[in-house]
C-alpha cells in the first residue's frame, strides 16, 4: 500500500480517522497532548505514513503511543522541568538548537556533535534526566514550534531538517552512555513522534565515523535511513541549495551571526560566548518578550519560560507584571548581570 496515490491516501485517512475517533474522542486526544488542537488530520497522517498506510499497523502504533504517554505522564512533562543547573549543563555539554527553516519551510535544527562532552555531562545529569529533557523538546516542538510555524506560514508545518556537525568529533565522543542515549531517543522519536523528519545532513564527519555509524544506524528504521545524507568537503554549497544562507550559521556556510535577539537562534556554543544563555536580570529583548506572550497563551510556567530563554525567573516575572510599560522601566537603566 506504500504506492498509494493522493486520492487513495485521502480515503484511507478518512477511514482511519473514523476508526481512531470511535476509540478515542478528539477532545481526549487533545487533553492528553497526543494531538495539538487543529492538527488531528496531520497527526493521523504521520502515523499512516510511518506504517505505509496500513490501518491496523497505524492503529497499533497509536495505541502503543497513548499507553507510553500515560506511563511516562507525558501530558504534564513540561510542568516537570529539570533543575536549572542541569539544563545549563545540557546546553553547555551538548550544544544544539532550532535555527530557522529550510527552503521548504521545515524547522531547521542544528546539533554540534563535536562539542558533546558526555563525560562532563554525566557528572550533572543522569541518562534518564537527559532522556526526560529530550522528550520535553519533542513536546515543545509539537505544541509550540510547529504550531507557531504553521500560523506564520499558513500551512501545516510538522517536520524538521536536521544538521549534525561532526567537526571536532573524536573516538572519545562515542562513549557507551552516548549509544544508550541514541538508542532510547531514536526509539522514542520513531515510535511516538513518527514522520517528523524531513531530511538529515551530516557534515564534517571524520573518516573513522563511518565505522561508528554502522553501530548507530541499527537503531534507525529503513525510512529514516533513507533521509540521511552525508555531505563531503563541499557541504556548504550543498546546504544552501536546501537552506537559505540567512538561516544558516556562518560556520555552516550561512551569514547568521546567531545573536540571542535573532528570531531563529541561538545555538549554544562553547567557543562563542555571545550564544550562551543571557545573564540573570538582564532586560529581555523583543524576541524573548514575544516568546513569553506565546508561551503564556499556552499556559506554560514561569520556570519553563526561564529555562527555554536562559534567563532568570525574576526577569520573566518583571516582564509579566506590566508588559506594556516594560521597555519604559528599563529605559536609561544599565543591564544587570
Amino acid at each position: 500500500m506504500s504506492g498509494k496515490g493522493a486520492l487513495d491516501k485521502r480515503a484511507v485517512l478518512a477511514s482511519f480517522k473514523d476508526r481512531v475517533l470511535a476509540a478515542h474522542p478528539e477532545a481526549d486526544l487533545i487533553q492528553n497532548g497526543f494531538v495539538v488542537d487543529g492538527f488531528l488530520d496531520s497527526t493521523l497522517t504521520r502515523y499512516l505514513e510511518a506504517r505505509n498506510y496500513v490501518e491496523n499497523d497505524s492503529m497499533k502504533m497509536i495505541t502503543e503511543t497513548l499507553a507510553w504517554r500515560q506511563q511516562h505522564q507525558v501530558a504534564t512533562i513540561m510542568e516537570r522541568p529539570l533543575a536549572q543547573e542541569k539544563v545549563d549543563a545540557l546546553r553547555k555539554y551538548h550544544p544544539q538548537g532550532e535555527h530557522g527553516v529550510d527552503r521548504d519551510g521545515n524547522i531547521l535544527y542544528v546539533e554540534r556533535m563535536g562539542y558533546l562532552d558526555a563525560e562532563h555531562l554525566m557528572k550533572h545529569v543522569t541518562l534518564d534526566e537527559a532522556v526526560h529533557y529530550h522528550i520535553q523538546k519533542y513536546e515543545f516542538q509539537h505544541h509550540v514550534t510547529f504550531k507557531d510555524a504553521t500560523a506564520a506560514q499558513g500551512r501545516v508545518v510538522n517536520k524538521m531538517t536536521v544538521i549534525y556537525d561532526m567537526q571536532n568529533v573524536g573516538l572519545h565522543t562515542f562513549k557507551k552512555v552516548v549509544f544508550d542515549f541514541v538508542k532510547q531517543t531514536s526509539a522514542i522519536g520513531q515510535d511516538h513522534y513518527p514522520d517528523t523528519l524531513s531530511k538529515v545532513f551530516i557534515v564534517n564527519a571524520p573518516f573513522f565515523f563511518f565505522t561508528t555509524w554502522k553501530l548507530v544506524e541499527v537503531f534507525l528504521n529503513p525510512t529514516t535511513r533513507k533521509k540521511i545524507h552525508f555531505l563531503g568537503g563541499g557541504f556548504k554549497n550543498e546546504l544552501v541549495k536546501h537552506i537559505d544562507p540567512t538561516q544558516l550559521p556562518k560556520w555552516l556556510g550561512g551569514i547568521c551571526e546567531c545573536f540571542p535577539s535573532r528570531p531563529h537562534g541561538p545555538i549554544t556554543s562553547l567557543h562563542q560566548p555571545q550564544l550562551h544563555p543571557m545573564g540573570r536580570g538582564k532586560q529581555l529583548n523583543e524576541f524573548q518578550q514575544g516568546q513569553i506572550v506565546v508561551w503564556k497563551q499556552h499556559q506554560q510556567t514561569v520556570q519553563f519560560m526561564a529555562q527555554r530563554l536562559g534567563v532568570s525567573q525574576t526577569a520573566i516575572r518583571n516582564y509579566l507584571m506590566d508588559p506594556e510599560n516594560y521597555g519604559k522601566r528599563y529605559k536609561g537603566v544599565a543591564h544587570q548581570n
